[in-house]
């Protein structure tokens, strides 16, 4: 599960520049992925010219034929999120567009669904969620500048004590407990979604948190020089350690958007790349590397199909865990 707000900032930033902004090229892409119930469940982000978009969300239970069950006409998904839990999926998405009278709007929404057939559309959110987790009886979600929020009765409430937690901007459940990063070297971590306990990992920004072998494990980056030279960028991995966390230099430092673990191998995206692992994360070997996208994120059915979302176009789909690609 991933939310892509950075990139509808960086895409959308420069159009407040300009009162008439210029037309970009419409695209469809999806964003986010979960898989729960026997099915694949994508939230699509269908971007028109003008700059704004629509969510739609589609549905399939093979990874290959995918059929659109909902749209939300007047919300787009520059940022967006899925999460499944008993029975329910939950959906969080939102965009930043410019008004030339108002500015900056950003529309946000959520919806819900007992089935991944029949949605609905629950009252906006007061605050951009960027990130939503399920676990521990309940849907979690997270604001970069406003703390935790908890779905009770389908509306959106603060936990308390979070307002200033730290500015988390994704969020997973893992073995378990929550984990709420992003935002810097902090990674926060909850049994039950209330309670919170920081764990300083030194670096600059975690980037995936997921279950490897056995164990709670992450991503994260050390240095960063702000897009200048590639290898002055480094990245470890995290392993949990009973209270704290170690940090594992690895042979061939990347940046993974989202990771999990198969058993024989580890499947990881990214915006270009989709690799595979045979040793712990230790090296990589890229199995499918597509054209130029957004932070990816990655779902399972747990036997054997994987679904990869982030990219212009259909999912990438893979029916052998993580060996051969396809759309």
């Amino acid at each position: 599960m991933r939310s892509f707000g950075w990139m509808l900032v960086w895409l959308l930033g420069a159009c407040a520049l300009d009162p008439d902004p210029p037309l970009l090229e419409p695209r469809s892409i999806p964003m986010a992925v979960a898989h729960g119930d026997g099915r694949f469940v994508v939230v699509r982000w269908d971007q028109h010219a003008a700059g704004f978009g629509e969510v739609a969300i589609e549905t399939s239970t093979d990874g290959d034929i995918w059929r659109e069950v909902a749209r939300v006409p007047d919300r787009g998904a520059g940022s967006a999120d899925i999460a499944f839990s008993d029975g329910r999926f939950v959906v969080v998405a939102s965009e930043v567009i410019w008004d030339a009278s108002a500015g900056f709007i950003d529309r946000r929404t959520a919806v819900v669904s007992d089935d991944g057939e029949t949605w609905t559309r629950l009252a906006d959110p007061s605050f951009r969620i960027a990130g939503v987790a399920a676990g521990a009886g309940r849907f979690v979600g997270v604001v970069a500048d406003a703390g935790v929020f908890q779905l009770v009765d389908d509306t959106w409430e603060r936990v308390p004590d979070t307002a200033r937690i730290g500015m988390p901007d994704e969020i997973d459940f893992v073995d378990g407990s929550f984990y709420a990063y992003g935002g810097g070297s902090t990674l926060l971590e909850s049994s039950d979604g209330v309670t919170w306990r920081s764990v300083d990992t030194g670096m600059t920004r975690i980037t995936s948190v997921a279950l490897r072998g056995g164990a709670v494990s992450g991503y994260a980056l050390r240095d960063s020089c702000f897009g200048e030279a590639p290898d002055c960028a480094t990245y470890h991995r995290l392993d949990q350690r009973a209270t704290s966390w170690d940090v594992v230099e690895v042979a061939e430092p990347t940046a993974w958007d989202d990771f999990v673990d198969l058993g024989p191998r580890l499947v990881a995206v990214e915006a270009r790349d989709v690799a595979t692992s045979g040793d712990g994360g230790q090296t990589w070997q890229s199995v499918r590397t597509a054209e130029d996208g957004v932070r990816g994120a990655i779902a399972t059915d747990g036997a054997g199909t994987v679904v990869v979302v982030g990219r212009p176009g259909a999912p990438l789909v893979s029916h052998d865990d993580g060996v051969t690609w396809g759309r």
